[in-house]
């Protein structure tokens, strides 16, 4: 069994706020710990070490979201699981596009409003692993959105950002949405979304 730490994204790129998943440990079951090194070329994955491949074509890699809950007040949070399952008998590596190490959330979603996803612009150069068997992520799903603006005109990507309330983003607007995996990397797998509702405080 293994526990990775992964920590939270800290730069915002461009899009609506919507939630974001602040990921804490992760779990491995199903296989020895492994350990990657070296790097991963941008443009070829190929040069990953060894014993890690890069995602075969098919559905080797599969999600699922478990929450604890599927109705929050507003401004609370949902804890839950991703649980990433590698069907296959060797390690894989995912990374972006360009070979970095790549990011990855749950957050929540509904029409004209986006998952906002945040995570650091460095890079670096080595793949996320998984392991034959099921790696466990715990979850925790905000219903505050992440930024807000004293300025109505201010607006990201062209939707304007929610007045801040008293110096603070305010909570999510009541109504239906679905808990979704957002990542920067293709090969990231996604998890059937869940239908949560957010109810008045």
């Amino acid at each position: 069994m293994r526990r990775l730490t992964r920590y939270a994204r800290i730069v915002t790129l461009i899009g609506f706020v919507a939630a974001i998943g602040a990921v804490g440990c992760s779990e491995t079951t199903g296989a020895t710990s492994l350990t990657s090194s070296g790097t991963v070329a941008p443009a070829d994955s190929t040069n990953a070490p060894a014993d890690i491949k890069p995602p075969a074509e098919g559905p080797t890699l599969s999600a699922q979201i478990a929450l604890d809950m599927t109705s929050v007040a507003q401004g609370g949070q949902i804890a839950g699981t991703l649980t990433v399952t590698n069907r296959s008998t060797e390690a894989i590596g995912i990374t972006e596009k360009n070979g970095c190490h790549p990011a990855w959330t749950v957050g929540l979603q509904r029409p004209g409003m986006p998952v906002q996803f945040a995570y650091t612009l460095m890079c670096e150069l080595r793949p996320l692993v998984f392991p034959p068997g099921t790696t466990s992520f715990d979850l925790s799903i905000r219903t505050t959105y992440i930024s807000c603006s004293s300025d109505e005109s201010t607006s990201v990507a062209g939707s304007s950002l929610p007045r801040c309330e008293n110096g603070e983003a305010p909570p999510f607007p009541i109504g239906d949405y679905e808990a979704v995996v957002v990542s920067n990397s293709p090969d990231f797998p996604r998890a059937a979304a869940i239908g949560v509702r957010v109810v008045a405080r």
